[in-house]
Protein backbone atom coordinates (compact mmCIF):
# COMPACT_ATOMS: atom_id res chain seq x y z
CA UNK A 1 0.00 0.00 0.00
CA UNK A 2 0.88 3.28 -1.22
CA UNK A 3 2.17 5.91 1.66
CA UNK A 4 -0.33 8.32 0.34
CA UNK A 5 -3.33 5.64 0.96
CA UNK A 6 -2.23 4.48 4.21
CA UNK A 7 -2.63 8.37 5.08
CA UNK A 8 -6.03 7.84 3.45
CA UNK A 9 -6.91 4.89 5.70
CA UNK A 10 -5.33 6.73 9.02
CA UNK A 11 -7.39 10.08 8.12
CA UNK A 12 -10.63 7.71 7.57
CA UNK A 13 -10.01 5.76 11.03
CA UNK A 14 -9.22 9.33 12.84
CA UNK A 15 -12.48 10.43 11.44
CA UNK A 16 -14.73 7.99 13.51
CA UNK A 17 -14.84 8.18 17.58
CA UNK A 18 -16.60 5.79 19.81
CA UNK A 19 -18.85 4.72 16.27
CA UNK A 20 -19.77 8.12 15.76
CA UNK A 21 -18.45 10.14 12.72
CA UNK A 22 -17.09 13.42 13.92
CA UNK A 23 -16.52 15.10 11.04
CA UNK A 24 -18.73 14.16 8.32
CA UNK A 25 -19.08 14.78 4.47
CA UNK A 26 -22.01 16.37 3.52
CA UNK A 27 -23.77 16.88 0.86
CA UNK A 28 -26.41 19.93 -0.69
CA UNK A 29 -29.62 19.45 -1.96
CA UNK A 30 -29.04 20.09 -5.32
CA UNK A 31 -26.22 17.39 -5.02
CA UNK A 32 -27.22 14.34 -7.85
CA UNK A 33 -27.11 10.39 -7.07
CA UNK A 34 -24.71 9.98 -9.35
CA UNK A 35 -22.24 12.46 -7.34
CA UNK A 36 -23.16 10.37 -3.81
CA UNK A 37 -22.69 6.94 -5.79
CA UNK A 38 -19.05 8.54 -6.45
CA UNK A 39 -18.28 9.49 -3.29
CA UNK A 40 -19.24 6.39 -1.53
CA UNK A 41 -16.99 4.69 -3.98
CA UNK A 42 -14.35 7.51 -3.10
CA UNK A 43 -14.72 7.69 0.47
CA UNK A 44 -16.51 4.22 1.61
CA UNK A 45 -19.16 5.74 3.49
CA UNK A 46 -23.09 4.85 2.37
CA UNK A 47 -24.58 7.64 4.07
CA UNK A 48 -24.42 11.86 3.71
CA UNK A 49 -26.27 14.08 5.98
CA UNK A 50 -27.72 16.65 3.22
CA UNK A 51 -27.45 20.13 4.21
CA UNK A 52 -28.22 23.27 2.90
CA UNK A 53 -25.68 26.20 2.35
CA UNK A 54 -25.90 27.50 6.17
CA UNK A 55 -25.26 23.88 7.43
CA UNK A 56 -28.63 23.22 8.01
CA UNK A 57 -29.66 19.48 8.09
CA UNK A 58 -32.55 18.63 6.10
CA UNK A 59 -32.28 15.47 5.57
CA UNK A 60 -29.87 11.97 4.98
CA UNK A 61 -29.02 10.68 1.92
CA UNK A 62 -28.15 6.45 1.90
CA UNK A 63 -27.10 3.80 -0.22
CA UNK A 64 -30.89 1.81 0.53
CA UNK A 65 -32.50 5.21 -0.57
CA UNK A 66 -30.37 5.34 -4.05
CA UNK A 67 -30.08 1.52 -5.03
CA UNK A 68 -32.62 0.87 -7.08
CA UNK A 69 -33.07 4.48 -8.81
CA UNK A 70 -32.15 4.38 -12.56
CA UNK A 71 -31.92 8.34 -13.22
CA UNK A 72 -29.31 9.09 -11.24
CA UNK A 73 -28.67 12.65 -12.49
CA UNK A 74 -31.95 13.50 -10.08
CA UNK A 75 -31.38 15.50 -7.43
CA UNK A 76 -30.43 13.89 -4.21
CA UNK A 77 -33.84 15.40 -2.30
CA UNK A 78 -35.63 13.07 -4.78
CA UNK A 79 -35.50 9.97 -2.78
CA UNK A 80 -33.82 11.20 0.51
CA UNK A 81 -35.26 10.76 3.93
CA UNK A 82 -36.03 13.99 5.26
CA UNK A 83 -35.34 15.86 8.31
CA UNK A 84 -39.20 15.53 9.67
CA UNK A 85 -38.54 11.62 9.27
CA UNK A 86 -35.39 11.10 11.10
CA UNK A 87 -34.52 10.42 14.85
CA UNK A 88 -32.02 13.13 16.11
CA UNK A 89 -30.39 13.88 19.35
CA UNK A 90 -28.30 16.52 20.51
CA UNK A 91 -24.78 16.09 21.22
CA UNK A 92 -24.02 14.50 24.76
CA UNK A 93 -28.01 13.36 24.66
CA UNK A 94 -28.27 10.83 27.63
CA UNK A 95 -28.64 6.81 26.87
CA UNK A 96 -31.77 7.11 27.92
CA UNK A 97 -33.15 9.49 26.13
CA UNK A 98 -31.44 8.05 22.87
CA UNK A 99 -33.16 4.56 23.80
CA UNK A 100 -36.50 6.13 24.54
CA UNK A 101 -37.04 8.31 20.83
CA UNK A 102 -35.57 5.45 19.00
CA UNK A 103 -38.85 3.50 20.88
CA UNK A 104 -41.20 6.15 20.24
CA UNK A 105 -40.15 5.89 16.58
CA UNK A 106 -40.31 2.36 16.06
CA UNK A 107 -43.89 2.22 17.00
Amino acid sequence: MSIERQAEEVSRVKKHESGVVTDPQTVTPSTTLKEVKELTERNGFAGYPVVTEDNELVGIITGRDVRFVTDLNQAVTAVMTPKDRLVTVKEGEAREVVLQKNAREAR
